[in-house]
């Protein structure tokens, strides 16, 4: 059996999802990863989104995409997710500039109300902040 994870603070994750939508430079303006990279997570390749709708999840996220360890809940190809197991989750919007991190300890592995609740949350906080960049966000 094989499984993996990350043992990181709240602080470092933020941090990790300010990378990602700042199309892998840091916030200190160090490039950690490559910007094709980081682009691809956000466009996907030409059959990400027929081979999504081929899968389970695809009823619940109309729309929605998986890619390089992202997830897209619609087809808002701005707002991309890190969903981990037990209510971890970090909210990357490219368009509003906002950052959410969750940590958390749900006992469903995949809870149906606390994961679409977040997301909302996250969101609602995005769509406050629209027009006021580089907000990050954390909830432990």
């Amino acid at each position: 059996m094989f499984d993996g994870g990350i043992s990181a603070s709240l602080r470092d994750v933020a941090l990790f999802g300010a990378m990602i939508r700042d199309g892998g430079v840091t916030l200190d303006g160090r490039r950690i990863v490559d910007a094709k990279w980081v682009d691809d997570i956000f466009t996907g390749g030409s059959d990400s989104q027929e081979a999504f709708a081929l899968g389970q999840e695809a009823a619940d996220m109309p729309g929605g995409k998986y890619r390089s360890q992202f997830w897209f809940l619609s087809g808002d190809r701005n707002v991309a997710y890190c969903l981990g197991i037990h209510g971890q989750m970090v909210y990357i919007n490219r368009e509003s500039g906002v950052v959410g991190v969750k940590f958390s300890s749900t006992p469903l592995p995949v809870d149906p109300i606390a994961g679409p609740a977040a997301s909302s949350m996250f969101q609602a906080i995005s769509k406050s902040l629209a027009g006021n960049a580089g907000h990050i966000v954390m909830q432990a």
